[in-house]
């Protein structure tokens, strides 16, 4: 029995070098998964700069859409008054004289009616 003995606190100590791996190989594992949700943090992190990035260049880019709108309109107003005034003049150089009064009475509702068109065409596809 004697050697029965002897392996007794062998048996022991493999059982506490078990006990010390297991115990090992739990707190690793507990690392691995903080290290793990450390990582994601730190992506989700990254990708919520970058989301607000866009964001910031996105509405960068809708502000410079509606000052291009505007002037868009500007520029189709100058020119289609500058269309009616070539019209009137060619209308003053076949003899129909037209006072300026009534080029405006008419001329002024229909080029605000053209350009009322144009910018709620503008609103319209903008909003598609």
């Amino acid at each position: 029995m004697k050697g029965g003995e002897d392996s007794i606190p062998l048996v022991h100590y493999c059982a506490a070098i078990n006990r010390r791996q297991e115990s090992l190989a739990e707190s690793v594992a507990r690392l691995n998964d903080l290290l793990r949700t450390r990582a994601q943090v730190e992506i989700e992190e990254q990708n919520s700069e970058i989301l607000q990035s866009l964001n910031e260049r996105t509405s960068s880019q809708l502000k410079i859409q509606k000052a291009v709108e505007g002037l868009s309109i500007i520029v189709i107003s100058y020119y289609l008054f500058s269309l009616f005034k070539l019209g009137l003049q060619s209308l003053n150089a076949l003899g129909v004289v037209i006072a300026p009064g009534v080029a405006a009475a008419i001329l002024g509702p229909l080029g605000l009616g053209i350009i009322g068109f144009l910018a709620w065409r503008i609103q319209r596809v903008r909003n598609h």
